[in-house]
Protein backbone atom coordinates (compact mmCIF):
# COMPACT_ATOMS: atom_id res chain seq x y z
CA UNK A 1 0.00 0.00 0.00
CA UNK A 2 1.15 3.68 -1.41
CA UNK A 3 1.91 5.72 2.11
CA UNK A 4 0.64 8.40 -0.53
CA UNK A 5 -2.15 7.57 -2.76
CA UNK A 6 -1.82 9.20 -6.41
CA UNK A 7 -5.22 10.53 -7.88
CA UNK A 8 -5.48 10.10 -11.60
CA UNK A 9 -5.45 13.03 -13.60
CA UNK A 10 -8.12 13.44 -16.97
CA UNK A 11 -8.73 16.20 -19.42
CA UNK A 12 -12.27 17.02 -20.52
CA UNK A 13 -13.50 19.37 -23.31
CA UNK A 14 -16.70 21.79 -23.48
CA UNK A 15 -16.62 22.28 -27.37
CA UNK A 16 -19.43 25.32 -27.54
CA UNK A 17 -20.63 26.12 -31.13
CA UNK A 18 -22.62 28.54 -32.24
CA UNK A 19 -25.40 27.50 -34.88
CA UNK A 20 -29.13 28.15 -36.10
CA UNK A 21 -28.17 31.63 -33.26
CA UNK A 22 -28.11 29.57 -30.11
CA UNK A 23 -25.35 27.93 -28.45
CA UNK A 24 -24.54 23.88 -29.04
CA UNK A 25 -22.00 21.59 -27.41
CA UNK A 26 -20.38 18.66 -28.22
CA UNK A 27 -21.41 15.42 -26.16
CA UNK A 28 -20.12 11.94 -26.30
CA UNK A 29 -22.20 8.53 -25.81
CA UNK A 30 -20.36 6.75 -23.23
CA UNK A 31 -19.57 3.10 -24.23
CA UNK A 32 -18.27 1.64 -20.89
CA UNK A 33 -18.99 1.80 -17.10
CA UNK A 34 -19.35 4.03 -15.18
CA UNK A 35 -22.25 6.19 -16.43
CA UNK A 36 -22.90 3.59 -20.13
CA UNK A 37 -24.99 5.21 -21.97
CA UNK A 38 -24.72 8.05 -20.54
CA UNK A 39 -24.06 11.18 -22.45
CA UNK A 40 -20.42 13.06 -21.41
CA UNK A 41 -17.77 15.62 -22.39
CA UNK A 42 -15.63 14.12 -24.94
CA UNK A 43 -12.24 13.59 -22.57
CA UNK A 44 -10.20 10.96 -21.25
CA UNK A 45 -6.69 9.99 -18.62
CA UNK A 46 -3.52 11.45 -19.47
CA UNK A 47 -0.75 9.13 -20.29
CA UNK A 48 2.31 9.33 -18.52
CA UNK A 49 4.04 11.18 -21.40
CA UNK A 50 1.41 13.52 -22.29
CA UNK A 51 0.44 17.12 -20.87
CA UNK A 52 -3.22 18.00 -19.84
CA UNK A 53 -3.40 20.06 -22.88
CA UNK A 54 -1.92 17.47 -25.15
CA UNK A 55 -4.45 14.70 -23.21
CA UNK A 56 -7.71 16.80 -23.93
CA UNK A 57 -6.11 17.66 -27.76
CA UNK A 58 -5.91 13.87 -28.18
CA UNK A 59 -9.08 12.05 -26.51
CA UNK A 60 -11.13 14.68 -28.30
CA UNK A 61 -9.99 13.80 -31.79
CA UNK A 62 -10.40 10.24 -31.04
CA UNK A 63 -13.99 10.42 -29.43
CA UNK A 64 -15.42 12.73 -31.76
CA UNK A 65 -12.90 13.31 -35.17
CA UNK A 66 -12.67 16.85 -34.10
CA UNK A 67 -9.28 18.18 -34.33
CA UNK A 68 -6.98 21.93 -34.72
CA UNK A 69 -9.29 23.82 -32.79
CA UNK A 70 -8.12 26.14 -30.24
CA UNK A 71 -8.23 25.17 -26.05
CA UNK A 72 -8.43 27.20 -23.86
CA UNK A 73 -7.84 26.24 -19.81
CA UNK A 74 -11.02 26.82 -17.79
CA UNK A 75 -10.08 25.47 -14.02
CA UNK A 76 -9.79 21.82 -12.40
CA UNK A 77 -12.59 20.22 -11.06
CA UNK A 78 -10.99 17.88 -7.73
CA UNK A 79 -14.02 16.97 -5.67
CA UNK A 80 -13.12 13.52 -4.47
CA UNK A 81 -16.16 11.46 -4.95
CA UNK A 82 -16.27 13.13 -8.58
CA UNK A 83 -15.79 9.37 -9.77
CA UNK A 84 -17.51 6.39 -8.35
CA UNK A 85 -14.16 4.49 -9.72
CA UNK A 86 -11.24 5.93 -7.94
CA UNK A 87 -9.94 9.44 -6.71
CA UNK A 88 -9.99 11.71 -10.36
CA UNK A 89 -8.61 15.14 -10.74
CA UNK A 90 -9.51 16.86 -14.17
CA UNK A 91 -8.37 19.42 -16.37
CA UNK A 92 -11.42 21.31 -18.18
CA UNK A 93 -10.65 22.94 -21.23
CA UNK A 94 -13.10 25.52 -24.06
CA UNK A 95 -13.01 25.69 -27.64
CA UNK A 96 -15.24 28.03 -29.06
CA UNK A 97 -16.02 27.72 -32.43
CA UNK A 98 -16.97 29.99 -34.91
CA UNK A 99 -20.38 30.52 -36.98
CA UNK A 100 -18.49 29.60 -39.80
CA UNK A 101 -17.17 26.27 -38.53
CA UNK A 102 -20.37 25.02 -38.06
CA UNK A 103 -20.30 22.27 -40.48
CA UNK A 104 -17.97 21.00 -38.64
CA UNK A 105 -18.18 16.95 -39.01
CA UNK A 106 -17.89 14.61 -35.92
CA UNK A 107 -17.55 11.01 -35.55
CA UNK A 108 -17.78 8.71 -32.83
CA UNK A 109 -14.14 6.69 -31.80
CA UNK A 110 -12.59 4.98 -28.92
CA UNK A 111 -14.87 5.00 -26.07
CA UNK A 112 -17.47 6.91 -27.56
CA UNK A 113 -20.37 4.46 -28.56
CA UNK A 114 -22.01 8.24 -31.01
CA UNK A 115 -20.91 11.84 -30.74
CA UNK A 116 -23.42 14.97 -31.76
CA UNK A 117 -24.07 18.34 -31.38
CA UNK A 118 -26.77 19.26 -28.71
CA UNK A 119 -28.81 23.00 -28.03
CA UNK A 120 -28.01 23.93 -24.53
CA UNK A 121 -31.08 24.64 -23.78
CA UNK A 122 -31.99 20.92 -24.48
CA UNK A 123 -28.79 18.70 -23.36
CA UNK A 124 -29.48 15.00 -21.56
CA UNK A 125 -28.79 14.08 -18.05
CA UNK A 126 -24.92 13.90 -18.27
CA UNK A 127 -22.55 11.63 -16.41
CA UNK A 128 -19.89 12.69 -13.89
CA UNK A 129 -19.91 16.33 -12.82
CA UNK A 130 -20.02 17.22 -16.49
CA UNK A 131 -23.06 19.37 -16.17
CA UNK A 132 -21.38 21.63 -13.46
CA UNK A 133 -18.10 21.98 -15.80
CA UNK A 134 -20.65 23.49 -18.03
CA UNK A 135 -22.12 26.35 -16.03
CA UNK A 136 -18.59 27.22 -15.22
CA UNK A 137 -17.72 27.15 -19.22
CA UNK A 138 -20.71 29.32 -19.53
CA UNK A 139 -19.67 31.76 -17.02
CA UNK A 140 -16.24 31.96 -18.44
CA UNK A 141 -17.42 32.24 -21.77
CA UNK A 142 -19.48 35.34 -20.94
CA UNK A 143 -16.85 37.51 -19.28
CA UNK A 144 -14.63 36.81 -21.58
CA UNK A 145 -16.84 37.98 -23.90
CA UNK A 146 -18.31 40.89 -22.28
CA UNK A 147 -14.71 41.90 -20.69
CA UNK A 148 -11.97 40.65 -22.81
CA UNK A 149 -11.11 39.56 -26.46
CA UNK A 150 -12.41 36.75 -27.04
CA UNK A 151 -15.49 38.06 -29.27
CA UNK A 152 -12.90 38.48 -32.35
CA UNK A 153 -13.29 34.69 -32.45
CA UNK A 154 -17.20 35.54 -33.39
CA UNK A 155 -17.16 38.97 -35.03
CA UNK A 156 -15.52 39.76 -38.48
CA UNK A 157 -12.48 42.20 -38.26
CA UNK A 158 -14.73 45.22 -38.43
CA UNK A 159 -18.43 44.74 -37.21
CA UNK A 160 -21.84 46.92 -35.98
CA UNK A 161 -23.34 46.86 -32.78
CA UNK A 162 -25.64 44.98 -34.52
CA UNK A 163 -23.72 42.30 -35.56
CA UNK A 164 -21.93 42.22 -31.87
CA UNK A 165 -25.57 42.30 -30.27
CA UNK A 166 -26.31 39.13 -32.64
CA UNK A 167 -23.09 37.37 -32.34
CA UNK A 168 -22.77 37.54 -28.54
CA UNK A 169 -26.74 36.36 -27.97
CA UNK A 170 -26.35 33.58 -30.09
CA UNK A 171 -23.05 32.15 -28.24
CA UNK A 172 -24.39 32.81 -24.90
CA UNK A 173 -28.10 31.71 -25.37
CA UNK A 174 -29.29 35.10 -23.64
CA UNK A 175 -30.11 38.80 -24.68
CA UNK A 176 -26.65 41.12 -24.78
CA UNK A 177 -26.99 44.82 -24.34
CA UNK A 178 -24.44 45.91 -27.25
CA UNK A 179 -24.03 49.53 -26.87
CA UNK A 180 -23.62 48.31 -22.60
CA UNK A 181 -21.10 45.82 -23.85
CA UNK A 182 -19.05 48.37 -26.05
CA UNK A 183 -18.66 50.77 -23.76
CA UNK A 184 -16.94 48.89 -21.58
CA UNK A 185 -15.26 47.17 -24.35
CA UNK A 186 -13.39 50.49 -25.22
CA UNK A 187 -13.18 51.82 -21.77
CA UNK A 188 -10.71 48.95 -20.88
CA UNK A 189 -8.80 49.37 -24.59
CA UNK A 190 -10.19 46.22 -25.92
CA UNK A 191 -12.26 47.46 -28.90
CA UNK A 192 -12.12 50.75 -30.38
CA UNK A 193 -14.99 53.19 -32.09
CA UNK A 194 -13.66 53.74 -35.99
CA UNK A 195 -16.89 55.91 -36.73
CA UNK A 196 -20.19 55.28 -38.75
CA UNK A 197 -21.05 52.76 -35.94
CA UNK A 198 -18.42 50.35 -37.08
CA UNK A 199 -15.90 49.01 -34.52
CA UNK A 200 -13.12 46.85 -34.25
CA UNK A 201 -11.20 44.41 -31.66
CA UNK A 202 -6.94 46.34 -30.84
CA UNK A 203 -4.03 44.64 -29.06
CA UNK A 204 -2.62 46.05 -26.30
CA UNK A 205 0.12 47.02 -28.38
CA UNK A 206 -2.44 49.29 -30.54
CA UNK A 207 -2.76 46.35 -33.37
CA UNK A 208 -5.76 44.85 -34.71
CA UNK A 209 -6.09 41.41 -32.70
CA UNK A 210 -5.86 38.50 -35.35
CA UNK A 211 -8.68 37.21 -36.50
CA UNK A 212 -9.28 33.42 -35.81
Amino acid sequence: MQEYPSPSVTADVVVWLVRENQPYILLIRRRHDPYGGYWALPGGFVEITETCLQAAQRELFEETGVMNVPLEPLRWFDAPDRDPRKRVITMAYLALLRPRDAEVLVRAGDDAADARWWPLSALPPLAFDHGQILTVARAHLRRRLLGEDLGSRLLPEVFTARELRCAFSAALGESIRARSVLRLLCAAGVVERLGRGRYRYISPSGGVWPYW
